[in-house]
């Protein structure tokens, strides 16, 4: 089932009362964002770091506490401690995104089985300022230095922001079969840009 942009900016309200400015003011940026066609530049350098989520409890709290401030209903990422763990153990890998201040700015997630980047969050503050941008670049380089061959992930169809950023990486972006609010992307190790 398609859902408006509207009624699921309704919904997450009722979900998530506090969020309603910053989810206003992500909105109305959204709306001015240029057409999916228009060029974004990779090439500008963000100084980011990823710190993978290990046993260590601090970076647990960060990561659950940067998905609790950050609700949304498509995010596929940890809301407690306990779903945080049932993915651990699944095998998924969850990274911190730091800037260069050493505040945690987002986060990222990745699942060896299907070679899906997952779980994609970045706080409220610190979007549009291209930290998953290159955070993405920074885990994708990581995880095929590790041996991964292909990147997989899924995009909500109106987020033409993500899409715009996909393309410009070298992803290709196709209707997922299943999901027609969704859309699929692939892309080879090495062929970023």
């Amino acid at each position: 089932m398609i859902v408006s942009k509207r009624l699921r900016f309704a919904l997450g309200i009722l979900r998530h009362p506090g969020q309603a400015g910053p989810r206003l003011r992500e909105l109305f940026r959204i709306a001015a964002e240029p057409p999916i066609s228009k060029a974004i530049n990779t090439n500008e350098k963000v100084q980011v770091k990823l710190i993978f989520v290990d046993a260590t409890e601090s970076l647990k709290s960060d990561l659950v506490d940067m998905y609790r401030r950050n609700p949304s209903p498509f995010v596929v990422g940890p809301k407690t401690r306990k779903e945080l763990q049932r993915d651990l153990d699944k095998g998924f890998k969850y990274y911190l995104v730091r800037n260069s201040s050493g505040k945690t700015v987002g986060a990222r997630a990745f699942d060896p089985k299907l070679s899906m980047l997952i779980g994609t969050v970045t706080d409220f503050d610190a979007r549009g300022r291209g930290y998953q941008l290159h955070a993405g670049k920074m885990l994708r380089e990581r995880l095929a230095n590790e041996g991964v061959k292909e990147f997989r992930a899924v995009v909500i169809r109106t987020n033409t922001r993500i899409q715009r950023a996909m393309i410009a990486e070298g992803w290709k972006l196709e209707p997922h079969p299943s999901k027609p609010e969704m859309l699929r992307g692939t892309l080879v190790a090495g062929d970023d840009r």
